[in-house]
């Protein structure tokens, strides 16, 4: 933009600000600088182009029709002939347009979106006449790529997560010739088929079009097709289905990338048919949510074409326009963006860009007003420009001629606040606030600019209220970003605040360029530190506050702002100092409040996260809401104490009893077996310490073991893990070597933690509890590690099906019950996508919530956390699991959790006392879960059916040493030294002496049977020296299965004397049983050095 323009479009802003009658420029440099794209017939009446200009040249603001064949010719419209475009209809673009519009953006050109969303209608101009894109595709003749009539779809590769799943394909004569008819019988959440593997690609040079017909039984309104690349990468579209024969003509941008090819599906990236190597057809609930049960589609005429109007790229990424993702849709049809990154703050990892709201500028009451708004790049190819959009209708009249002329000169205006405010979303007491501002110059120009900032106390406790000013002057240099000086304050009493940022230029009687406004807040001299009786706790079961029965129903808590968000940006974290925005925060935890949600799951996962986690849990608190607030560095497995520590002290979290628990480990799982491989050193070690040698181990398993390939005993596959087989009692053994090494992490984890107050849980329902298709990677199985936690967490992703079939899945509760012996059950996640949010898919989403919801009140389930409350796509996933609308309405499925919440849990039946049981053996099946899963729902369903309440148990159930069956892992009997099936302990060392000696051990019961410290069957801890004994140390008390005891290592100190061995070996042993050897040991053996201590 010229210096010229500039000025002249300056003098419209400051006549504008003053409401005075701008006067045109005689400048000819300043006439027709604005194109208005002319209408596409019959798509694009040429109505709303010639109501623009009439309402841009009444305003005196320069402009021109552009006729929409120009648009993509450089010649006829570029940067240095326009300073802005606006789109009259911006669903609507040329299809051969784009890249210039984008070169114009680069060279600093300036675009203005009317409706939306932007850019979705591709149109061309054949025969003088705009046609849609697939309009044109419909005709496209092709050529096959399979011969049904001869084909053997037999023979394809079938796949799906339930192994009662059939798929079977029959051939049927159709219009269209011979058809497939897929059949899904007993469907769960994804089942399909693949076909051979090409050769080479079907698609011919210059061809990217999949074409066939289609339609779908009454019950089945939509198959998922998918074509994997020669990379791995797996490109997935959902095609929706009629009863009748449909023909479809798929572009590339159809099919989504899901997942594989080292470092696809990022932004621009699209499925490359050249290199498509299988064609894979059939279900998913990921894609395409469907009922449990039966479905069956047809297909017909499978070919592979290319098109002259075929030819695609990506939509482009300019934030608040397009995707379209990056908005919704209101009630009236508006197209709105989603409202995030408007600045606030004086951090910068990484931040995009700035949405500006013009109604924020010149009403700060109205500063979430999305009906119009700017977007304002801070890196990319883009920076230096910007655009904006007007939310519009298709039914709805122009905006005002005010409100037009706004958006064009806040759009031309030279320089905006890049973000600002203070350095920090909340301060302990008497810490320097900081204060500041970043600007960016859109002009080519020099300028000077003023900056004033506006600090004010919102409490009503700060008495008389806080004021404060500052102001400056700030040089800013041609499309350049400058920091402003920082100011500091020392002086602010506890409260909250808001530091308000206007932006002017330095000519006399300036308008406003920009205003930008943030609360904060200063925390107490100590931060509020309850006694333990208001904490949330355990008592017989249940989650008692303030002495009361305290039922949480809730939600995974991400803000509103994450729906389309970039994918770096939200693994960025939601808490970080550039993203953190407390207004939209309290906006969604009112949305919850109103819900009657009593509490929200969040993860807090790097230090700088604190200031915004203790603004965030205040908030809660004053809502009446509780955090179940996930941590990194807890993990039983990658344990930090250091970090952790830091972590916790960053936020002051010891004592905050609006923390209602520490979640210390998400969705855990070992992984695949290469993943799992890093364990078999533990694996190996834990063989010896559990059977005394391999080759007993082996002996007892019938089996020997794997190895890697440098001869190492190694795990089972990853095929033995979801395989029930001859090496189910291999596997068993691994399981219980799982459960150990996990519980013994979790034990120093809990230990550490204890003191800080909250509860302790972990969400182990990894693909959810009992999903067959992810017991290959081994998911921490509910018991492990339970003797720890204070409540168990599974989640509900493997529930689906009518009433009967889903309330069998309560066989998961039960499950839990058994697990934790009684402790809370808390379903940490559960959900259903409904992408695209249709209404179909929101009431199957309502349905699958209520089934949910009465899952959770006929088992007696203690709470839950619903997954989770954005709605909107999340990118990295291609999912939609909200339960709010972007526009922060609650869907369907909200008002079914919020009836849980309010009006049915707390008067509910907590874990209601079983009337029958059933006896599960946790060694029949190499599934582990899964295997139990799917056997016992149909049992528990049809129990419940019968009036029946099922509760779990095992032989080993409400035993002691002395009565338990004396079985080895696997149901075999005892031979020797193996580990006991329904006994288990471990010792953990706690302290240390001037010489480095444990000073007490911490005995825990992590079997079900009960340790008697006298009589037959008693338990005491060994110690041993070289494999001599050199004494036994009884119990003071009986420890029942999951209790504690404590011994103080000065005990041990006599039977080391007159001369002290080098080392020695702690092992809880079991005595003086009629039916089996004198002293059979068991759990945990730890060795100390003498003088230095190590296990």
């Amino acid at each position: 933009m010229s210096t010229k323009t500039t000025l002249f479009y300056l003098a419209l802003l400051g006549a504008m600000a003053h409401s005075t009658k701008a006067s045109l420029s005689s400048d000819p440099v300043s006439q027709q600088r604005i194109a208005v794209l002319g209408g596409m017939p019959p798509l694009v009446a040429p109505t709303r182009a010639n109501e623009l200009l009439a309402a841009l040249q009444k305003a005196h603001l320069p402009a021109t029709i552009l006729p929409p064949q120009n648009l993509a010719d450089p010649t006829q419209f570029n940067a240095e002939k326009f300073d802005l475009l606006i789109l009259p209809n911006a669903a609507y673009l040329p299809g051969n347009a784009e890249t210039n519009l984008l070169q114009f953006l680069q060279h600093h050109g300036r675009l203005l979106c009317i409706g939306g969303p932007a850019f979705i209608h591709e149109v061309f101009l054949k025969n003088g006449r705009w046609s849609l894109r697939h309009e044109l595709l419909q005709n496209t003749q092709g050529h096959p790529i399979f011969d049904f009539q001869n084909a053997d779809p037999s023979s394809w590769n079938r796949a799906a997560d339930s192994p009662n799943t059939q798929v079977t394909v029959v051939k049927e004569p159709s219009p269209h010739g011979t058809a497939l008819l897929f059949q899904f019988e007993n469907y769960c959440n994804w089942a399909n088929l693949t076909a051979p593997a090409f050769a080479t690609s079907p698609f011919k040079p210059g061809e990217n079009l999949t074409l066939f017909w289609a339609k779908g039984a009454p019950n089945t309104n939509a198959l998922v097709m998918e074509w994997v690349e020669r990379d791995g990468s797996r490109w997935i579209t959902a095609v929706p289905l009629t009863t009748h024969w449909q023909r479809y003509v798929l572009l590339p941008s159809a099919f989504r990338f899901w997942e594989g090819g080292q470092g696809r599906g990022g932004h621009g990236d699209l499925f490359h048919p050249q290199n498509a190597m299988l064609w894979r057809i059939g279900l998913a609930n990921s894609h395409a949510p469907m009922p449990a049960g039966n479905h069956q589609f047809w297909i017909a005429d499978l070919e592979v074409g290319a098109s002259p109007y075929a030819v695609e790229t990506a939509p482009p990424d300019l934030p608040t326009l397009c995707p379209d993702y990056r908005g919704y849709e209101t009630s009236q049809g508006e197209w709105r963006p989603v409202i995030r990154e408007r600045g606030l703050g004086l951090a910068d990892q990484g931040r995009p860009g700035r949405l500006v709201l013009p109604a924020g500028i010149t009403n700060p009451n109205e500063e979430l007003d999305n009906s119009r708004w700017l977007f304002v790049p801070l890196q990319g190819p883009y920076m230096g420009t910007c655009w904006g959009g007007i939310a519009l209708a298709p039914h709805q009249s122009l905006p005002s001629q005010e409100a037009l002329r706004d958006m064009v000169l806040r759009l031309l205006q030279p320089a905006y606040i890049a973000y600002g405010g203070v350095d920090e979303a909340s301060y302990p007491f008497q810490t320097p606030v900081v204060i500041g501002a970043k600007l960016i110059s859109n002009s080519a120009q020099p300028q000077t600019l003023r900056l004033r900032w506006h600090v004010e106390s919102l409490s009503h406790s700060i008495s008389p209220p806080i004021v404060r000013d500052f102001m400056t002057t700030v040089s800013l240099e041609p499309y350049q970003q400058t920091l402003s000086p920082t100011y500091t304050l020392t002086d602010l009493p506890a409260g909250e605040y808001r530091v308000t940022i206007t932006l002017q230029t330095d000519r006399p009687a300036s308008g406003i360029l920009d205003r930008l406004q943030e609360p904060f807040r200063v925390l107490p001299m100590k931060t509020r530190t309850a006694s333990l009786s208001h904490f949330v706790r355990v008592e017989g079961g249940e989650f008692v506050l303030d002495g009361k029965p305290w039922r949480p129903v809730g939600v995974n808590f991400w803000p509103s702002w994450i729906a389309g968000q970039r994918v770096d940006r939200y693994q960025h974290g939601w808490l970080s100092p550039d993203e953190y925005d407390p207004v939209l925060v309290q906006q969604d935890l009112d949305i919850c409040h109103r819900l009657g949600f009593n509490v929200v799951s969040v993860q807090y996962t790097r230090p700088d996260e604190a200031p915004a986690l203790n603004d965030f849990l205040i908030r809660c608190r004053n809502l009446g809401i509780k955090a179940n607030v996930f941590l990194a560095y807890a993990h039983p497995l990658y344990f930090d104490p250091e970090a952790l520590k830091k972590l916790l002290d960053a936020a002051n979290l010891r004592g905050n009893d609006t923390v209602f628990a520490f979640d210390v480990a998400w969705e855990p799982h070992m992984g695949d077996y290469n993943q799992r491989k890093a364990w078999d050193p533990q694996w190996q070690q834990w063989i010896k310490e559990q059977y005394g040698s391999l080759t007993h181990a082996e002996e007892m398993w019938g089996m020997k073991a794997p190895r890697d390939a440098e001869g190492n005993v190694t795990g089972p596959s990853d095929q033995q893990l979801s395989q029930d087989g001859p090496w189910r009692i291999f596997v068993a053994a691994y399981r219980r070597f799982l459960d150990d090494l996990i519980s013994r992490g979790y034990a120093k984890v809990v230990q550490f933690l204890r003191p800080y107050g909250p509860l302790i849980g972990a969400r182990s329902g990894y693909g959810g509890n009992g999903s067959p298709y992810v017991a290959g990677v081994a998911p921490f199985d509910l018991v492990s590690g339970a003797a720890h936690l204070d409540f168990i967490s599974p989640e509900g992703y493997a529930l689906d099906g009518d009433w009967p079939t889903f309330r069998g899945g309560g066989f998961t509760a039960a499950y839990a019950r058994w697990a934790g012996n009684g402790k809370p059950v808390f379903w940490a996640e559960f959900g259903r996508s409904v992408l695209p949010a249709n209404p179909q898919h929101l009431e199957e989403q309502r349905s699958y919530y209520d089934k949910m919801c009465r899952l959770i009140l006929d088992t007696g389930s203690n709470g839950t956390a619903a997954w989770w409350f954005p709605g909107g796509l999340r990118i990295d996933e291609n999912s939609d699991f909200g339960i709010i609308s972007p526009d922060g309405t609650p869907r369907p499925a909200a008002l079914r959790l919020s009836q849980l919440a309010i009006a049915e849990l707390p008067k509910a039946v907590i874990d209601p006392k079983p009337t029958t049981w059933l006896e599960i053996d946790r060694d029949k099946d190499a599934q582990g879960y899964a295997g139990l899963y799917a056997h016992f729902l149909p049992l528990y369903a049809q129990l419940r059916e019968q009036g029946e309440m099922p509760g779990v148990r095992t032989r080993g159930t409400n035993t002691t040493t002395a009565t338990v069956p004396l079985t080895a892992v696997g149901d075999l009997p005892l031979k020797g030294m193996e580990p006991l099936q329904f006994v288990n302990g471990e010792i953990l060392p706690i302290g240390t002496d001037a010489k480095g000696f444990p000073q007490r051990f911490l005995l825990t019961n992590t079997g079900e049977a009960k340790w008697l410290a006298a009589g037959a069957g008693r338990v005491g801890l060994m110690v041993m020296s070289q494999g001599r004994l050199l004494g036994i140390l009884p119990l003071t008390e009986d420890v029942p299965r999951y209790g504690q005891l404590q011994i103080d290592a000065k005990q041990i100190e006599p039977l080391l004397s007159p001369h002290p061995p080098a080392s020695i070996t702690l092992r809880l042993v079991l005595q003086d049983r009629s039916d089996a050897p004198n002293r059979i040991p068991f759990g945990q053996a730890i060795t100390l050095t003498i003088g230095n201590a190590s296990s």
